[in-house]
């Protein structure tokens, strides 16, 4: 049966529950009952402190056969999952303006605040857009995430995620420590030919009015975590971390967003990337390569294990390889992961979203990622791949 992405969608919100503390309805009930059909009893699953959430989708001979999610409703921060909208709209834009992945950007600072390290990188290293993809999503690396973030503009990233349809996505934050307001601002640069003989493209810089923060976001308390914090002073101090006008971006939509790299024809035309096939081709494989396969562009990467950035377990023959982005940031594990399986277009798309922190000090660096998180996900994606290959 060929489902539409609507229909895609409808059944996602329709299968979507959460647990509450406060109180026990027939929703949770419900929720509790998919949990059950799904043979998942873990622990952190069922406890509302883990703020587990999922979704879960099967695909047989290309077309999506049955979708399951649970808690959905809830936030998570999605940490380094944000690199992968970021990437698509950026090979969106290059294919528009006919511009190269081997291009190669280079910044420029005004009004700086934070980090500056891209703009470094970029005036001594001379880094082009297909290598900063390739350490973006292999190993994670935030400073190309940051280019990126002031190539695209947060303007234009969040337009043009609306218009594909991604609602509740809120990405106005680059990783640079910078405070809400100056997160609008962006530096100018210019795109070179990759032998640098010639400019291709010039960007001034720009400022996004401040209002869109308080126009897009409503503060929450359910964006307030942990009984203690680590502040700017690197002090342990009383009350929740506040991660109210941070990058949002709903689960559903995260699965979505990955569903349309690996089956981009189970979306209406308005709905797909306008990205060049090879370069397409190109995300698909990073999201499937291991730090070992790669070398960097500045620094050493040789210490990376090959699977510390993939919870959900691959193998390095490149048949039975998994593709997927993990974020790791407040004590959020969260991963979108692709899992072909046996048979030309069929496979299990896995996103799934889980809090550790036994300590509840936010912003320590100490969480439980791979004492809890790992395991869980491998335990998660047992019961997944037994749900998809189950054909009743």
């Amino acid at each position: 049966m060929k489902w539409c992405v609507f229909g895609f969608m409808a059944f996602i919100f329709s299968c979507s529950h959460s647990q509450s503390e406060e109180k026990q309805s027939s929703e949770d009930v419900k929720a509790v009952s998919i949990l059950d059909s799904l043979g998942i009893d873990s622990e952190i699953a069922r406890n509302p402190k883990f703020h587990f959430q999922m979704v879960a989708t099967s695909v047989v001979e290309g077309k999506i056969r049955k979708s399951v999610s649970y808690g959905t409703d809830q936030y998570y921060y999605p940490a380094s999952l944000v690199k992968i909208p970021a990437a698509l709209v950026l090979l969106e834009i290059l294919n528009e303006r006919n511009i190269s992945l081997n291009a190669i950007p280079i910044f420029d600072t005004v009004n700086a605040c934070g980090s500056t390290r891209f703009v470094e990188l970029s005036q001594e290293k001379r880094i082009s857009f297909r290598q900063m993809l390739r350490e973006l999503i292999v190993v994670s690396d935030n400073h190309f995430y940051n280019a990126l973030y002031h190539f695209i503009t947060p303007k234009e990233l969040n337009k043009r995620l609306k218009e594909k349809g991604y609602e509740g996505v809120k990405i106005y934050r680059a990783f640079t420590g910078c405070d809400v307001i100056d997160q609008l601002r962006t530096y100018p640069l210019k795109v070179y030919a990759p032998d640098l003989k010639s400019v291709l493209y010039e960007q001034e810089a720009s400022i996004l009015d401040s209002n869109v923060v308080f126009e897009y976001y409503t503060e929450s308390k359910d964006r307030m975590f942990g009984s203690k914090h680590e502040n700017k002073e690197g002090d342990i101090v009383d009350g929740p971390y506040d991660l109210n006008f941070h990058i949002e971006i709903p689960l559903e939509q995260m699965h979505r967003m990955m569903l349309s790299v690996f089956y981009s024809n189970q979306f209406s035309q308005t709905e797909r990337w306008n990205v060049r096939g090879e370069d397409l081709t190109f995300i698909q494989e990073m999201l499937g390569t291991f730090p070992s396969e790669i070398s960097s562009s500045y620094r050493k990467i040789d210490h990376f294990d090959d699977f510390e950035y993939k919870y959900v377990p691959s193998n390095k023959e490149k048949g039975n390889r998994t593709f997927g982005k993990l974020g790791l940031s407040y004590g959020f594990a969260s991963e979108s992961v692709y899992v072909p399986t046996d048979g030309i277009g069929n496979g299990l798309l896995l996103s799934y979203s889980v809090y550790v922190n036994s300590n509840d000090i936010v912003n320590d660096g100490e969480y439980d990622y791979e004492s809890v998180a790992r395991p869980f996900a491998k335990d998660l994606f047992t019961k997944m791949l037994e749900w998809h290959l189950n054909e009743n």
